[in-house]
Parts: C-alpha cells; sequence; structure tokens
C-alpha cells in the first residue's frame, strides 16, 4: 500500500467529523471493553467518539489509501498536565528531565489492508514517534487490555502499572520513544 501520512487539521470538522465517526466504528463494537465509555465522550445517537483531552492538545497522526480513505489513525496527547490514564488510577512516573506525552488511541479502518507490523513500523514508529521526537518527546504512556499486553510488549512497550476497574484490567505502559523511532 502506498500511504499518504498526515495529520487532522482540528479546525476542519469534515476532517475531525471522518476521524470521530471511524473512532466509533472501530470501538462500538467491542463489547469486553467498557471501560472506553469512562474516558471518552460517546455520541451514539451521532456515531462519534471524542477522548476528553482538547483538539488543541492533541496530534492525530493519518494514514490514507491511494483513494484517499482513511486507514489509521493515532491520536497522541501532548499536554502533560491532562492524562487520560488517570482515569484509571495511573499518573506519569516521576523522570526529570524526559519530555513526555501519551497515546490515547490507535485504530484502523475497514480500508486498512497492511499487517498490523507493517503499519506499526512504517505509520507509528516511522511517522508517528519520528515526528514526536522531532518535537522532543522521548516517551510516550499508553494503557490497554490484557488482550494487547503482549503484543505491545513486543513492540517495545514496558508495564509500569495494572488495574482492576469493574472486572476489566487495564495495564499501564511506557514506551521508548526515541529508542523505538525509526
Amino acid at each position: 500500500m502506498n500511504a499518504a501520512y498526515g495529520i487532522v487539521d482540528v479546525a476542519d470538522d469534515r476532517q475531525v467529523g471522518e476521524y470521530e465517526r471511524h473512532f466509533y466504528r472501530a470501538y462500538a463494537g467491542l463489547t469486553d471493553n467498557k471501560l472506553v465509555r469512562l474516558i471518552w465522550d460517546w455520541d451514539d445517537a451521532g456515531q462519534r467518539i471524542r477522548t476528553r483531552i482538547s483538539y488543541a492538545d492533541q496530534v492525530i497522526y493519518t494514514a490514507r489509501d491511494p483513494g484517499g480513505r482513511l486507514t489509521v489513525a493515532m491520536a497522541v496527547n501532548l499536554n502533560p498536565a491532562e492524562f487520560q490514564a488517570a482515569a484509571f488510577g495511573f499518573s506519569p512516573p516521576d523522570e526529570p528531565g524526559t519530555r513526555f506525552c501519551e497515546i490515547l488511541n490507535v485504530m484502523t479502518t475497514p480500508h486498512h489492508r497492511e499487517t498490523a507490523r507493517a503499519t506499526y513500523g512504517s505509520f507509528i514508529q516511522g511517522f508517528g514517534y519520528g515526528d514526536l521526537v522531532a518535537q522532543g518527546f522521548e516517551v510516550a504512556y499508553s494503557t490497554c487490555t490484557r488482550r494487547r499486553l503482549r503484543p505491545y510488549q513486543l513492540l517495545g512497550a514496558g508495564v509500569l502499572g495494572q488495574a482492576s476497574i469493574n472486572g476489566e484490567e487495564r495495564f499501564f505502559l511506557r514506551w521508548p520513544i526515541r529508542q523505538l523511532a525509526s
């Protein structure tokens, strides 16, 4: 796939709407993942989701297929004062001098055709992490379910903590993006 990489212009309602509708489709059917209802703003009638982190404090990386259709997106919180993982009881560790960000979500759309490994290598490591490192970020934090834990560890994430909320497990991860960026 010859993907075109970009960033959502959060001032463009059309781009934001497209992203929020795909975000909804990616997560609405995950019946085993109820905690996402606590951390994101859901508009079921409009079939849209947005995180509670202001778009002014985010960068949303995108990949599009040759036809211009959105295939992958990764939203990242750039503001350390807001922290989505706090909803699960996690806080960033004290790492003086380390600039960090927070991965809010990664999603694929029905138009995605690459393998997960290829997408991770080119889009996430190359484009997303590359841009974050160029902005001076060294570490990214995120959370995940048990189902995603082992694959994320194989991609370089380290586990910092674990919580169980209403019977659902969440893991707090540290991604050394400066080392992982390709």
